[in-house]
C-alpha cells in the first residue's frame, strides 16, 4: 500500500510533469517546433525566418461544398474586408463536388485566385495521407489536375499533417513545398473562436504559419474559423503584422530549419544558458520532463513493474483505426493519461524506486527537479537574446 508521502510526492511529481507540457502545448517555442518538425513531416515548412511583420494564414479543408450560406464565402469576405490573404489548402472532391452542382467551374474557388489568395493541395480526401502508402503520389496528382484549372500550386499539406520522408521527396519531384504551420490553436478540437484568438495572438512572432480550419460536419469548422477571424482582424496586437499567403511570406525570409530532436536543443541549452528566454526555458523543461518520462518507462520495463494490462486493451482499441506508420499510431494514443496515472499516481514505477533508494539520492534528485524548474521558468534576464 502506497504511503501518504509517497502518494503526494507521486502527485507533486505527475502535477509539475502535466503543468510543463501544458505550458508547452499551450506556448510552443520556435525551439520546440524545430526539434520535433523531423518526426512529423521532414523537409516541411513550419516557420519562416524574416525582420518583416509578416505572417502566413493558412485554412484547410474546404471548400464547403453547400451552395447556401457557405462558411468558405464568409471567411473570402472577412478577409477581404480587412486586406489579409490567406493560402487556401483544398481538397480535390470538394471542389469537384461543387462544380457537378454547379454544372460549371467554381466561382469561389476563382474567387480566391482573383483576390490575389492562394491554393494549396491537400490531396483528394479528408483523411491521413500517411495511411496512403503507394496512393499517396496518384492522389497528390489526381487533386493537382483538380485544382490546376483554377490556378498552378506551390504549396501541398498532407491531410493530417503527418509525412515520411518519401512522401516528401514525391512532392518535391512534383514541384511541391510541403507546409505545415507553427501557430496551430487545436481547433480541430476546441470548439471555441475565443480560443484560438487567445493562442495565435499569445503566438504572434514575425514568419508564423497559422494554421486553421473550413467545412467540417455541417460547416461547423468553417463557422469556426469565420467566428474567429472576424474577432482576430479586429485585434490590435495582429494590426501591427501583415496577414499573408505562404509564398509572399517565404520570399521575405528563408524557412527555419529543423535541428536534431531533443540532443540539439540540449545543447542549445548549455551554450545558450546565460541569455536564454522564457520560452526557450520553457521549451527546455518540456524536453527535460520529456526525458525523464522516458527513463521512467525504460526503469519500469527492465523491472517489469509496469502492469500494461489497462494499456494494452486500449492499445487494441487505437489499432483498430489502422493508422500507420508507428510514429503517427503513437501521436494519437488515447491512453496516455490512464498511462501516467498509473506509473506516477499509484506508484507503479515511482513508489518501486522511492523504496530502494535513499534519503539522500531522493533529496539530490529532487534539488534537480527543482532547479530545472526554476532555471526553466525564471523571467528572462534583461537584455536577454530574443528566440531566432
Amino acid at each position: 500500500m502506497i504511503s501518504k508521502l509517497k502518494y503526494l510526492r507521486c502527485l507533486f511529481l505527475t502535477s509539475l510533469i502535466a503543468i510543463s507540457l501544458l505550458v508547452v502545448a499551450l506556448f510552443p517555442s520556435t525551439l520546440v517546433i524545430r526539434s520535433i518538425s523531423p518526426f512529423v513531416c521532414p523537409g516541411a515548412v513550419y516557420q519562416v525566418k524574416t525582420d518583416k511583420q509578416m505572417i502566413a494564414l493558412t485554412i484547410d479543408d474546404g471548400p464547403q461544398t453547400g451552395l447556401t450560406d457557405n462558411k468558405t464565402q464568409q471567411i473570402l469576405d472577412v478577409l477581404s474586408e480587412h486586406n489579409a490573404h490567406a493560402t487556401f489548402f483544398l481538397i480535390s472532391d470538394k471542389v469537384q463536388q461543387r462544380e457537378a452542382n454547379l454544372l460549371k467551374p467554381d466561382p469561389l474557388i476563382q474567387q480566391m485566385v482573383n483576390e490575389k489568395h492562394e491554393l494549396g493541395n491537400h490531396m483528394t480526401r479528408d483523411e491521413p495521407s500517411i495511411k496512403l502508402g503507394d496512393r499517396f503520389e496518384s492522389d497528390l496528382l489526381n487533386a493537382k489536375s483538380v485544382l490546376d484549372r483554377y490556378a498552378l500550386q506551390q504549396w501541398m499539406r498532407p491531410g493530417g499533417g503527418f509525412c515520411t520522408a518519401r512522401m516528401s521527396d514525391l512532392a518535391q519531384k512534383h514541384l511541391y513545398k510541403i507546409a505545415l504551420g507553427s501557430i496551430f490553436p487545436y481547433d480541430t478540437l476546441i470548439n471555441s473562436p475565443k480560443f484560438s484568438n487567445w493562442f495565435i495572438t499569445a503566438n504572434l512572432r514575425p514568419g508564423g504559419v497559422i494554421v486553421l480550419h473550413d467545412d467540417g460536419i455541417n460547416g461547423r469548422r468553417g463557422e469556426r474559423t469565420y467566428q474567429a477571424l472576424k474577432i482576430l482582424l479586429e485585434n490590435p496586437r495582429i494590426k501591427d503584422y501583415e496577414i499573408v499567403t505562404l509564398s509572399t511570406l517565404l520570399a521575405a525570409g528563408e524557412p527555419i530549419p529543423s535541428q536534431i530532436p531533443i540532443v540539439q536543443p540540449i545543447l542549445n541549452l548549455i551554450h545558450e544558458s546565460i541569455v536564454l528566454d522564457f520560452s526557450v526555458r520553457v521549451a527546455g523543461l518540456g524536453i527535460f520532463w520529456i526525458v525523464l518520462l522516458a527513463l521512467m518507462l525504460a526503469y519500469g520495463f527492465k523491472t517489469k513493474f509496469i502492469d500494461w494490462e489497462l494499456s494494452d486493451k486500449l492499445i487494441d482499441f487505437h489499432q483498430q483505426l489502422s493508422y500507420r506508420p508507428f510514429i503517427y499510431e503513437v501521436s494519437r494514443i488515447f491512453f496516455v493519461p490512464a498511462l501516467l496515472e498509473e506509473i506516477f499516481i499509484r506508484g507503479v514505477v515511482l513508489n518501486h524506486f522511492l523504496d530502494k533508494t535513499s534519503g539522500t539520492i531522493q533529496r539530490l534528485l529532487l534539488s534537480f527537479v527543482i532547479g530545472v524548474v526554476i532555471f526553466c521558468c525564471l523571467p528572462s534576464f534583461p537584455g536577454a537574446a530574443q528566440e531566432k
